[in-house]
């Protein structure tokens, strides 16, 4: 049976599950091209950042033994419209700076973990 630090409550366990997915998705900035508008490798990234959208709704469920956890994302509207003027609407410019560090200590911290992790956007409609 798995067994909780007795300062952490189940409610802690979860909020970290939604933490480390919005954390994920918001590191494919790194892979995110500004001028191209492209987002191959950073659909997750952009749709957390798209101005349109206005609400979001997060769900998590783990295992019995709580080793792993699926975190399941919609967006209200749903946003990454693959058209360039939509894009640049709805996705604010990068502070360059910031985003350097950010990607800097993100490959830093990946290459330290060795969790993976699957996502899996389902559109709200």
């Amino acid at each position: 049976m798995f067994k909780m630090e007795a300062s952490k409550s189940i409610y802690d366990y979860m909020s970290r599950a939604a933490v480390d997915a919005a954390d994920g998705f918001y590191a494919e900035i790194c892979d995110f091209s500004y001028k191209k508008m492209l987002f191959d490798h950073a659909g997750h990234f952009t749709q957390l950042v798209w101005n349109a959208s206005k609400f979001i709704g997060i769900g998590i469920a783990t295992t019995p033994d709580y080793s792993t956890y699926v975190v399941v994302v919609n967006y209200r509207p749903p946003g990454n419209y693959e058209d360039k003027s939509m894009m640049r609407t709805n996705i604010p410019p990068p502070v360059k700076e910031t985003v350097k560090q950010f990607c800097d200590k993100h490959r830093v911290k990946a290459k330290e973990s060795n969790k993976t992790a699957t996502t899996i956007r389902v559109p709200v409609e």
